[in-house]
């Protein structure tokens, strides 16, 4: 059996090779005669899956997508061609919602911003918006949700229409999945009339698709507002996003909130799953394969009883510092094919749980992981 894999999926030779002759790509640049006597295509959300991309492969039975998005295949035609396809939901939802903890940690460290004098909103209750809920609740801050396909059982959390969360919320959140068709399109959700209607210091973050956003849009809203504050990992255009708009960005990063390395290989763990079903190769236990890949603890943190902001910010910053991610962004994407690079060299990134928390006070450590710390 021969898999095409993205070269910068993680854990695939571990996974794959006993079975299967391992073949590595650029997934950006993937060209179709590399498909020719292929069984399965293993794929990120950069490689579009498409007639153009599949018409030179002969013997595709399987295409699998590490990612939580389905947008960048075209289904439809993999089941007119009886190609199996399996994706990865909520692979990254840990790192999502660490990765938006983080950046409202540094608006509130940069601000001088209490977060308890705002009130948060969440468009998108599927398992990136849960982790993002999850971290706020425990947070103690008043939560709203936005998702009509999604029935809300937290009752720390507030299920209401867009238009309320708009109308109450002064940070949003968005996670949700880009859609061009139906009552609940989400391309440009975020149009020049949604962007009229929010409050002025409104803090927005884009860790959905970035075409959920209307660039000009964002544009016009930042001039008028500059008191806003935008988040942008997603960009409309990628890999060449609106540089007016990441000069108009608070935090810009490229496309890499869910890139952690335990993110990367539950992606690829859960592809491997659906491929052993059908082939009948063994299952392999999520717990072994972080063990093969030496995922352990990197650190022990004593903290205060009590943490603050920076505190907090402090803590992460051990982990994963967004500020330099943002500062090495801004520079790279004045490099050709800068957008890109940084998203492959981006393979060292943990999530919280490599950090084992102690403290004097019990409570301190239970508050801590439920932010995804160890303990």
């Amino acid at each position: 059996m021969r898999i095409v894999v993205d070269e910068n999926m993680l854990g695939t030779e571990l996974l794959f090779a006993p079975y299967a002759e391992v073949i590595h790509g650029s997934g950006r640049h993937l060209k179709p005669e590399v498909l020719r006597g292929v069984d399965a295509l293993l794929v990120r959300s950069v490689t579009s899956v498409n007639a153009q991309l599949l018409s030179q492969a002969n013997r595709l039975t399987f295409v699998g997508s590490a990612t939580i998005g389905t947008d960048h295949v075209d289904q439809a035609y993999l089941k007119q061609l009886g190609i199996d396809f399996a994706y990865a939901p909520g692979c990254n939802a840990t790192a999502v919602g660490e990765y938006v903890l983080m950046a409202l940690l540094t608006l509130a460290v940069s601000s001088n911003t209490a977060l308890t004098t705002r009130t948060f909103g969440i468009i998108g209750a599927g398992h990136t918006g849960q982790a993002v809920a999850q971290r706020l609740v425990a947070l103690g801050l008043q939560v709203y949700v936005c998702d009509p396909w999604v029935h809300v059982t937290d009752p720390a959390l507030m299920q209401v229409s867009l238009s309320q969360l708009i109308q109450a919320c002064d940070v949003i959140t968005l996670h949700v999945p880009l859609t061009t068709e139906g009552v609940y399109s989400t391309h440009h959700l975020f149009d020049t009339a949604l962007f009229e209607s929010l409050l002025p210091n409104t803090w927005l973050i884009n860790c959905a698709r970035g075409a959920v956003v209307q660039t000009a849009a964002a544009l016009a809203w930042q001039t008028k507002h500059p008191e806003a504050k935008l988040v942008c990992d997603v960009w409309e255009h990628e890999p060449t996003p609106s540089l007016d708009l990441l000069t108009a960005t608070a935090i810009a990063t490229p496309h890499i909130a869910g890139y952690s390395i335990e993110g990367k290989l539950r992606g690829t763990w859960q592809l491997y799953q659906a491929l052993a079903a059908k082939q009948g190769w063994p299952a392999v236990p999520l717990n072994e394969l972080l063990n093969q890949a030496q995922i352990a603890i990197q650190d022990v943190v004593t903290v205060p009883p009590v943490l603050d902001t920076v505190d907090l910010l402090s803590v992460c910053n051990r982990v994963y510092n967004l500020s330099k991610q943002d500062g090495l962004f801004r520079e790279m994407v004045k490099q050709m094919d800068g957008f890109d690079t940084m998203r492959q060299q981006h393979r060292y990134r943990r999530e919280l749980s490599a950090i084992r928390i102690l403290s004097e006070q019990a409570e301190t450590v239970r508050f801590m992981s439920q932010l995804g710390f160890s303990n």
